[in-house]
């Protein structure tokens, strides 16, 4: 298969996350024509990354197994695109085979960017970040907002074009994001977790965080909310948003911790059905303390 020579806004790829990764280098070639420092601020609000000069070339790599999604480049700078359009979905792996191409490349200045839903923050996305100084990492919010803000105040025909680019990307993105786990109680001496005694216990705030016996990624980021249920009860219990995931090894079965944010802490002693907006996902977690 050959490298694709350029970009099209409307062309088709087998991998869908290609199809985002064309509509944004699309448009960021299409900028060219509208306002020259489209670019310019897009890497450096979203990254702090200065780039001079409006000589960028722009590819979308097609459906090529073990090629990054895009590339932008320049002789000075080369960017490397990985595109992920679900949460927690990176590979290790990947992420290397993508270095090794990225240093073959002369330019001085070399970045590997993962363009995925996951909050920077997490430390999900620090692991990666981890692996190599040239890897940095891009929310799609970020992405959204820069967007948004440029075209909000103007009517042609290329922020008619983003709108409907942002459109895809809150469908498609944004709305099937996960956005809470349902983690099923286990109760009894191994988790010290007792039925008759646990609720009135995170009524009077004794609980500060929820262990699990491994990490779980899609608690990890800002807004993800963890729901407890309980089998004896047969009713969703509590609701409480994490702050973060880490590691104690405090008790040998549980060594994950996920802080509560104190004041978003529910319970429930009712039945409780949770209404999800469009197609947003709840992850389901077996048995845990």
């Amino acid at each position: 298969m050959k490298k694709n020579s350029g970009t099209n806004l409307f062309a088709y790829y087998r991998q869908e996350e290609n199809q985002f990764t064309n509509g944004l280098i699309s448009l960021l070639e299409l900028s060219k024509l509208e306002d020259e420092s489209f670019i310019h601020n897009f890497f450096l609000e979203n990254l702090s990354i200065n780039i001079l000069g409006n000589d960028l070339n722009f590819k979308v790599l097609k459906d090529i197994d073990g090629t990054p999604d895009g590339e932008i480049s320049n002789e000075n700078i080369i960017f490397f695109i990985e595109t992920k359009i679900e949460s927690g979905s990176l590979r290790k792996e990947q992420i290397k085979s993508h270095l090794k191409r990225l240093y073959d490349n002369t330019q001085k200045n070399k970045k590997l960017m993962l363009l995925t839903p996951d909050d920077s923050a997490s430390e999900y996305i620090k692991q990666f970040l981890k692996i190599d100084p040239s890897i940095i990492h891009l929310e799609w919010k970020k992405v959204y907002s820069y967007m948004r803000n440029w075209s909000s105040n103007r009517s042609t025909v290329f922020s008619e074009i983003i709108s409907q680019y942002l459109l895809k990307i809150h469908d498609r993105i944004f709305e099937q994001d996960i956005v809470a786990v349902i983690v099923k109680i286990d109760f009894g001496d191994k988790s010290e977790v007792y039925h008759d005694r646990y609720l009135e216990e995170m009524k009077r705030r004794k609980w500060d965080d929820w262990h699990t016996p491994r990490k779980y990624k899609n608690l990890d980021g800002k807004g993800r909310k963890l729901i407890l249920y309980d089998r004896t009860r047969k009713a969703i219990t509590v609701e409480v948003e994490i702050r973060e995931v880490r590691e104690t090894k405090e008790a040998i079965e549980y060594p994950w911790s996920n802080k509560f944010i104190p004041e978003t802490l529910k319970t429930y002693k009712k039945r409780i059905l949770f209404k999800l907006k469009g197609n947003s996902k709840i992850a389901n977690i077996q048995n845990h303390r």
